[in-house]
């Protein structure tokens, strides 16, 4: 089990001790900000490999109650609550598809192949879409330049 001294604290935020302090810092400054919209990038922090999350990535960033407030990824302006964001866990953050970090060694092991998204480390297809471009278009989310599926191109 946690303790405090497991974690650092940027402006009343509680971060595990292995998250980059640019993270810290661009996720801190952003709590209760309902304007922007936050994407984090999840993945290994040592080779800085994508995980190609598509869930649970978007949202603004919130703060828990209790002794601890960890930061949350809140999925819309009016939600009440949100998941705890992995935070010694990201790769990249973009805000309005506009990137404010990125891991030095960051890369996304996916390419497109005719209308699928394949990940090129694992040989496997993770999306196959009716067109080449509805691919093209998944393939951009995953890339951090569009914030939503579209699943009909």
């Amino acid at each position: 089990m946690k303790t405090i001294n497991d974690y650092k604290v940027v402006n009343g935020t509680y971060f595990d001790n292995r998250t980059n302090d640019k993270v810290c810092s661009i996720l801190a400054n952003y709590v209760g900000c309902r304007y922007q919209r936050v994407r984090v990038f999840y993945g290994n922090t040592e080779s800085g490999k994508d995980w190609c999350e598509c869930y649970d990535v978007i949202g603004y960033i919130g703060r828990s109650c209790g002794s601890i407030k960890i930061p949350l990824l809140i999925p819309t302006k009016n939600s009440l609550g949100g998941g705890g964001i992995l935070d010694h866990c990201i790769v990249k953050i973009t805000i309005d598809k506009r990137v404010v970090y990125e891991h030095p060694k960051y890369h996304c092991p996916i390419e497109v192949r005719g209308n699928e998204v394949w990940d090129v480390e694992k040989n496997q297809c993770i999306f196959r879409g009716k067109s080449e471009k509805a691919a093209k278009r998944e393939f951009a989310f995953f890339k951090g330049e569009y914030n939503t599926h579209n699943y009909s191109a």
